[in-house]
């Protein structure tokens, strides 16, 4: 499966290479393309990691052309093309085993049960640990890299950071932020279940569940059963990542 992975590696690193074809793909609820290039404004990061609920929340909150936001590319090309660029961006952070095992069921359901679902459960570990070296390798002063607890916890906090950083001007009818969290959170909805597995959707939904939760704790076991070296690795590349990101 490693070698495998790295036929695309070269793809999902390379901002130029990535940047020059990602038109090609769609994001799947609004069937926008994903052109890396052709965006001022960057919000993006390893998937289950708030990418939707922040870019959602930004769109609320700001005056900023929908069309140049780009998001979703869920590729380390991404944060290493906005370094090289110093390029406006926000990017997410995950504690690993949340992310991946999120991910996991989200991505594959109940097949992550199977025994052959190995290769993609290691899959989803080197993404992530590339994309912790992209975050880990940033070089520009205007790249923010926020946490995903933050995130969700106090997304306005989040959004003043990001003003103040920006200078961005903001909606005139601005909602309380109940409000506005309401709306960002049916938005979500509506994407997890219009682009979700029907026989899954129990999994894949973003709101935490007793299902869900008993399921991510099967994930985190397997993983730690058969890649704990890997997740070793990527615990220590986290904690570096970690303390280079903005806390609030």
């Amino acid at each position: 499966m490693k070698g495998q992975y790295n036929h695309s590696r070269m793809l999902r690193n390379n901002w130029l290479i990535y940047g020059a074809l990602s038109g090609i793909n769609k994001r799947p609820f609004d069937g926008s393309r994903k052109f890396l290039f052709s965006n001022d404004f960057i919000i993006d990061g390893y998937p289950r990691t708030a990418n939707t609920f922040l870019t959602h929340y930004f769109m609320e909150t700001f005056d900023f052309p929908q069309n140049r936001i780009g998001h979703h590319f869920h590729a380390p090309a991404a944060v290493y093309y906005a370094s090289f660029f110093n390029k406006k961006a926000v990017f997410t952070l995950r504690e690993p085993y949340g992310s991946i095992s999120s991910y996991v069921l989200h991505r594959y359901g109940h097949e992550y049960e199977k025994i052959d679902a190995l290769g993609n459960i290691q899959l989803c570990i080197l993404k992530y640990e590339d994309y912790l070296d992209a975050i880990n390798n940033i070089k520009s002063s205007n790249v923010l890299v926020f946490n995903f607890s933050d995130i969700v916890s106090n997304p306005e906090r989040i959004m003043e950071v990001i003003q103040k950083k920006y200078n961005l001007k903001t909606h005139s009818s601005k909602v309380g932020e109940e409000d506005k969290t309401a709306v960002v959170q049916e938005k979500i909805k509506k994407i997890e279940t219009n682009t979700g597995n029907d026989k899954d959707v129990s999994l894949r939904v973003p709101n935490p569940n007793e299902q869900r939760n008993e399921h991510k704790k099967k994930v985190k076991e397997i993983i730690d059963e058969n890649f704990k070296d890997s997740m070793n690795s990527v615990l220590g590349k986290y904690e570096i990542a970690l303390r280079g990101s903005f806390r609030i």
